[in-house]
């Protein structure tokens, strides 16, 4: 039973922390979008 809760408790927290890196990630996307294009309007 204690090795199944740490299991369960171990890939809640690795989901949780997957969640948040992706949320991060498009968070910074959304912010920085207009920084992107400008960078490849000067690349082209």
């Amino acid at each position: 039973m204690v090795k199944k809760c740490k299991h369960c408790l171990y890939i809640r927290i690795k989901a949780r922390n997957y969640f948040a890196v992706l949320l991060l990630i498009t968070t910074f996307a959304q912010a920085n979008s207009s920084t992107y294009e400008g960078i490849f309007t000067r690349i082209a």
